[in-house]
């Protein structure tokens, strides 16, 4: 019989929080590139891609809706604010009804990380990104 090596953990070991996680980081990255009020083409190829990472996560229903909402908004090139509101009721819901973690401060970092890089993807930070995150800290207790 083989055994894991050492320090190795199985992928489906930490499935549910890591999909937790890549959950909160892709409502934290969606808050960050929509800050401006703004869609840039890299920041487009940004979101693309990391819904191209293959993880095995990536592969189930959640994510697959997921992809297929971000695919139909990006299509014009434009996400709307309502565009941007059923995105991320769609991840609220997902995480609300699933994978909402009992750590809070795990959650609030996985959030603000993925907001940095949503308004760090096109390279100039602005006012009204600033004004977002000021607002993002502000309002979680844990993050002040």
């Amino acid at each position: 019989m083989d055994y894991p090596s050492p320090g190795h953990i199985p992928a489906a070991f930490n499935h549910k929080r890591n999909k937790e996680k890549a959950l909160l980081s892709l409502r934290g990255i969606l808050q960050g590139i929509v800050a401006d009020q703004r869609l840039k083409e890299i920041e487009i190829l940004f979101l693309s891609t990391w819904l191209k990472t293959d993880p095995e996560f990536k592969k189930d229903g959640d994510f697959l809706d997921i992809d297929d909402l971000i695919k139909d908004i990006l299509a014009d090139g434009v996400i709307t604010a309502d565009e941007l509101e059923d995105l991320t009721n769609l991840i609220n819901d997902i995480i609300e009804f699933g994978y909402k973690s009992t750590d809070t401060t795990d959650y609030a970092i996985n959030q603000l990380l993925g907001f940095l890089h949503g308004i760090s993807v096109d390279n100039d930070l602005v006012d009204k990104e600033i004004h977002a995150l000021h607002n993002l800290i502000g309002t979680n207790e844990i993050l002040k």
